[in-house]
């Protein structure tokens, strides 16, 4: 299986890592590892597209795309905006730390490199440029967004196995003569034939067959939930609260105030330093706006939460002909 990696930008190297163990690995390992690639580029896909819309900009500036700021403040932890000379226009870029600190451990001087590689120099906060933070700890986000990517698209592989399993094929003891008329017969009781006639000195003989039906218990209904708790986590990481669209309403008080707390913690721990970001903007450049959070890409996350509905691996479980009883 291949390795978790923690940026976009190494995903292109996964493939070539499955490619180089082909002549290592039996047929069912790659396949299973391409599936895992797929569904981690799945869940990394959906999961960064919620962190990067989760805060919003009202700002007038059509030539600030604020969309691209959030990018760099997941990918790397600190972005810039400042006026690009030959543009003459506000433009945001990724920002990386150079010259002296400050007493405060931040420094005092930011480059700036663009999407295209140009690089700018000589950026000092307050003063030709507005520095943005992702957090009060100044690190990206990515690490989070791969973390629990990978976490579910492993939950979601296992589940494909699980489900599959249920649909083992039933494996008989015969002899020679009555292999033909056993085949014949098991395809006609899958089909649904109503009744079946076959040769009494052959009935005889299939009387002493064995059946053997293995069968993995299923569990895809408990990986099911673990993947709508990781789901929960990792908004709860974002800052949003998802106590009032869990199912299952066992949460007392004491744990419904701790996860209020928790919310509160983390969304003051990002919110704050894209405020004061934003007051540097103003400082600077005049633009007035204040970030906050989306209220649509709150509700869509939420809502999302909410339709993994555990009755959906009922569902997976009567395609597969598994035992459903204790769901």
């Amino acid at each position: 299986m291949p390795e978790i990696v923690d940026t976009i930008n190494c995903l292109d190297d996964l493939p070539k890592f499955i490619k180089f163990q082909k002549s290592k690995k039996d047929k069912q390992e790659l396949l299973g590892a391409d599936r895992f690639y797929v569904l981690f580029q799945h869940y990394f896909s959906l999961m960064y597209r919620i962190a990067v819309s989760m805060f919003k900009w009202d700002i007038n500036d059509t030539n600030l795309n604020m969309f691209v700021l959030e990018q760099d403040l997941i990918n790397t932890g600190v972005a810039v905006i400042f006026k690009e000379p030959a543009l003459d226009r506000l433009i945001c870029a990724k920002a990386i730390g150079q010259g002296n600190l400050d007493v405060y451990g931040d420094y005092t001087e930011y480059q700036a490199i663009t999407r295209n590689g140009l690089v700018y120099n000589g950026l000092v906060p307050g003063e030709n440029c507005a520095v943005v933070f992702n957090n009060k700890l100044h690190t990206p986000l990515i690490q989070c967004v791969s973390t629990y990517a990978g976490d579910l698209a492993q939950a979601h592989h296992l589940i494909e196995v699980n489900t599959n399993q249920q649909k083992f094929t039933s494996v008989f003891t015969c002899t020679k003569e009555t292999k033909k008329t056993l085949q014949d017969a098991y395809a006609m009781m899958q089909s649904g034939v109503p009744g079946i006639a076959i040769d009494s000195a052959v009935g005889q003989q299939l009387a002493q067959t064995q059946l053997f039906q293995p069968q993995s218990p299923y569990i895809a209904d408990k990986l099911y939930t673990q993947i709508r708790s990781w789901w929960s986590l990792f908004l709860t990481n974002l800052g949003v609260d998802t106590v009032p669209y869990e199912k299952n309403e066992r949460m007392n008080s004491s744990e419904s105030s701790t996860n209020d707390e928790q919310v509160l913690i983390n969304r003051d721990f990002m919110l704050e330093p894209r405020i004061v970001g934003a007051q540097q903007l103003k400082n600077v450049f005049g633009i007035d706006t204040t970030p906050h959070y989306s209220a649509d890409t709150i509700d869509f996350a939420l809502k999302f939460i909410h339709s993994q509905a555990h009755d959906e691996t009922i569902e997976l479980a009567k395609e597969a002909g598994g035992n459903i009883g204790n769901i």
